[in-house]
Formats: structure tokens, C-alpha cells, sequence
């Protein structure tokens, strides 16, 4: 008898059993491990105001008169008391908590953000609405600020020549740090550089200033600002605000330095 020899051993056959058997899942039902979805963190970037509203009597409520927030989360925000919040908010979700700095021209002192809560938020043209609790060495009590414009509006891109006009303010404590009584007169070039004479009411120059901005994100109304003045050089953040009919008619500088703040609001035309 004449045996045809295969190309399959004893072994190998065995071990096609075996990988059969793995293939079908050793014959039983496989189970399906639940994925867990990811969290997306809301973006709270836009420009804001609103209130800080005290648990005392005494302190009352303050407006933030301006204020910004980046999409990495660092924040400042004036009070219309001259102070400003200065820090990065942690967000999670649509919650946040934060550590700051609430400072004003003579004094630094912490101020903690928690129970944040974004109920909305500001992304193409949208409305943020920021709420949540503060607590500072001395008082303590809620806050709520809205957007009033996304970073990235509908008036179009900005850049450094959105900027580098000629500005002015009346120079006092609510819209301006630099000096109580007098005027602002400020160039802004096209490469963002700034100088700033302060002009007292009989038309002394009383001061000057001279700066650098420079532009976060490309397209977006957010500026970084270094600011000298009377011998102190500040950092911080700048920005444009609309009116009905001029998409730049307004802009906004807050910079602070470790003893210090420098703010001002100032307007073209």
C-alpha cells in the first residue's frame, strides 16, 4: 500500500486546534469593558464684566468694570476700586478654581476663586457666564461676570494694526492708574510700540510712559502688554472693545508689577 505523505505533522495539527479555539474565543461569549468618555474642558476665553457681591454689609458689591480671560486660563479682571485679579483659573469640565492675586496700587493679598462654574461659553461668538465663590483674608462672598465679546467676534481678525491708532482719556481713577487729573494722549505704531504723555489741566506734561504689545494668538483680540512708567515697568494683558459702530473704538490696558498696578482705558475719535 502506497501512504502519501502530508505536509501536516501530529504537532501541527494539534496546534491549528489550538488557535482555532483562540480565534472563537475558547468557544464562550466575550465580554465588552465599558470605555469611559472623555472630559472636554470648556473654553472660558472672551471679555468680561460683572460683579463681586460681599457676605458683609460694610464691603457691599464691586463691578468689574473690565476684564479678560485666555484660553490657557490666565485672568485679569478690574474692579472698579482700582484692584485687579490677576491668576490662571484651573478648569475641569465646566467647573474651575483659582489662586490669585488681588492687587491694587499699595497692596498684594490672595484671593481664592472656587466652586467656578462655566454655564456657557463665549466660542465663536457665543456668551460666557462665569459664576462662582471668593474668599480673601478678609472678606468672602460670590461673584458672576459675562461676556460681553468673544475673543474671536464677528467684526472680523485683529492684529497689531488694529491697535495703532492715536488714543486718549480723561485721567482718573476709574478708567485710568496714571494720574488723577489731567489727560492721555497715547500713539500706538504699527509694530505695537506705545508712548504716552499725561497732561495736567493747564497743559503741562506731567508724565510719560512707553511700552511694547505683542499679540498672544494670531487673529485674536489679546495683546501682552510691558508698560514703563514713572521709573516702574508692568506686565500684563491688553485688548480692543467695540461700540456700535467701530470695531476697535476702545482700548484696554491692565499690567501689574510686584508693587504695583498699571490700567487704562482709552478711545479713539
Amino acid at each position: 500500500m502506497r501512504f502519501i505523505r502530508t505536509m501536516f505533522g501530529p504537532k501541527t495539527l494539534v496546534l491549528c486546534c489550538v488557535l482555532a479555539l483562540v480565534n472563537c474565543g475558547g468557544g464562550g461569549g466575550g465580554t465588552n469593558t465599558p470605555t469611559t468618555p472623555v472630559q472636554t474642558n470648556k473654553d472660558p476665553s472672551a471679555i468680561f464684566q460683572g460683579t463681586f457681591a460681599s457676605v458683609s454689609p460694610m464691603n457691599g458689591t464691586v463691578d468689574i468694570t473690565n476684564g479678560i480671560i485666555l484660553p490657557t486660563g490666565e485672568t485679569r479682571l478690574l474692579l472698579r476700586n482700582g484692584k485687579q485679579i490677576v491668576g490662571n483659573i484651573q478648569i475641569t469640565g465646566s467647573s474651575f478654581v483659582s489662586s490669585a492675586l488681588l492687587v491694587s496700587s499699595t497692596t498684594q493679598e490672595t484671593i481664592t476663586l472656587s466652586n467656578g462654574k462655566i454655564n456657557s461659553t463665549a466660542v465663536n461668538g457665543g456668551q460666557a457666564n462665569l459664576t462662582g465663590n471668593y474668599t480673601t483674608a478678609t472678606d468672602s462672598g460670590t461673584f458672576t461676570i459675562y461676556s460681553t465679546q468673544a475673543l474671536l467676534d464677528n467684526w472680523g481678525s485683529k492684529s497689531l494694526i488694529n491697535i495703532a491708532k492715536i488714543w486718549g482719556a480723561v485721567a482718573n481713577s476709574e478708567v485710568s492708574s496714571v494720574y488723577s487729573l489731567g489727560t492721555i494722549n497715547a500713539n500706538v505704531d504699527s509694530t505695537g510700540f506705545i508712548s504716552l504723555l499725561i497732561i495736567d489741566n493747564n497743559g503741562y506734561t506731567i508724565g510719560t510712559a512707553s511700552g511694547q504689545f505683542t499679540q498672544i494668538a494670531s487673529n485674536y483680540n489679546e495683546f501682552k502688554i510691558t508698560i514703563t512708567s514713572n521709573g516702574q515697568t508692568y506686565t500684563g494683558l491688553a485688548y480692543t472693545l467695540e461700540s456700535q459702530t467701530d470695531s476697535d473704538k476702545f482700548l484696554v490696558i491692565l499690567a501689574s508689577n510686584s508693587i504695583g498696578v498699571f490700567y487704562a482705558t482709552m478711545f479713539h475719535g
